[in-house]
C-alpha cells in the first residue's frame, strides 16, 4: 500500500494512474477483510483485551470528523458530527477500540446512503449497566444516523450475526465480509454497553452505542486540540 501510494504520487499516464488506484483499492479491500477475520477470531478465542487508557474524548471526535468529512464529501454526501455541551472532557477506556467501532458503523452509513449524508451526535444519557451507580462513570449515547437504503424489519437482529448481511444483493452490490458489526457489538459488550439498531427500507439506518465510560480526574499536559460545539439543546440527556 504505501509503495503503491508513493509512485501514484510520481509521474504516471492516466491510464497507469486509473491501473494504480484499482490496485490500492484492492488492497484496502483485502487489508479490512484480514483484520476483520483476524478481530473475530480474537473475540471466538476469548483473547479481546481492551486498554485503559486516559484520553481526551473531544480530541477522538475530531479525528472522526475531519477523516469522514472528507470520504462523505467524496462520494456527494453530508457528514456532520455533533457534541453535547456538557460531555465530559477526560474519559478513561480504550480508544482505539471506541475509534475503531465508531468508524466502522460510520463506514457501513456511507457505503449504503446514496444520497443525503450521515448525522454523528453524542450526548450524555441513562441505561442500565453494573457501573450505573458509581458516580464515576457517565453515559455517553453515540448515534449514527443515515439517508441510506434503510434494512427491513426482519433482518435487524440478523444484521449482527457473523459472516451476515441483510441480503444477499448487499453482498453483490457492497461487498464486505459481514463482520463489522458482530465485532462492533461484542466490543461494545466488552467495554459495557450495548449497540442497537432501528431503520425502515429505503428511509435510513440509526444505530446507538452506548457506552459507560469512567471520568477521568487525571490531567493531561496537551491542552484540547478543538471543540465541539453542540447543536443540542442544554440539558437534553434522556437516553433513549
Amino acid at each position: 500500500l504505501g509503495m503503491t501510494e508513493m509512485t501514484l504520487r510520481s509521474a504516471l499516464s492516466a491510464q497507469q494512474k486509473k491501473n494504480l488506484k484499482a490496485v490500492k483499492d484492492s488492497a484496502l479491500h483485502l487489508l479490512d477483510v484480514i483484520t476483520d477475520i483476524l478481530d473475530f477470531s480474537t473475540i471466538e478465542a476469548g483473547q479481546m483485551r481492551l486498554q485503559n487508557q486516559v484520553f481526551r474524548l473531544n480530541e477522538l471526535l475530531e479525528s472522526i470528523e475531519h477523516t469522514w468529512k472528507f470520504l462523505a464529501k467524496e462520494k456527494g454526501l453530508w457528514f456532520s458530527l455533533s457534541a453535547d455541551v456538557h460531555l465530559p472532557e477526560v474519559v478513561r477506556t480504550d480508544p482505539v477500540r471506541l475509534h475503531q467501532v465508531l468508524g466502522n458503523l460510520i463506514s457501513n452509513a456511507v457505503k449504503f446512503t446514496h444520497a443525503g449524508g450521515v448525522d454523528v451526535t453524542v450526548k450524555q444519557g441513562f441505561f442500565r449497566h453494573e457501573k450505573q451507580d458509581d458516580p464515576d462513570f457517565v453515559c455517553l449515547v453515540f448515534k449514527i444516523e443515515d439517508t441510506g437504503i434503510g434494512i427491513q424489519k426482519d433482518q435487524l437482529d440478523a444484521i449482527f450475526e457473523r459472516f451476515t448481511q441483510a441480503e444477499a444483493s448487499v453482498t453483490r452490490n457492497y461487498g464486505g465480509t459481514g463482520l463489522g458489526l458482530a465485532i462492533c457489538r461484542e466490543a461494545a459488550r466488552l467495554m459495557g454497553g450495548s449497540l442497537t439498531v432501528k431503520s425502515r427500507p429505503g428511509k435510513g439506518s440509526r444505530f446507538y452505542l452506548k457506552l459507560p465510560l469512567r471520568v477521568s480526574g487525571e490531567p493531561l499536559d496537551a491542552e484540547p486540540a478543538f471543540a465541539l460545539h453542540s447543536r443540542l439543546n442544554p440539558g437534553e440527556t434522556a437516553c433513549r
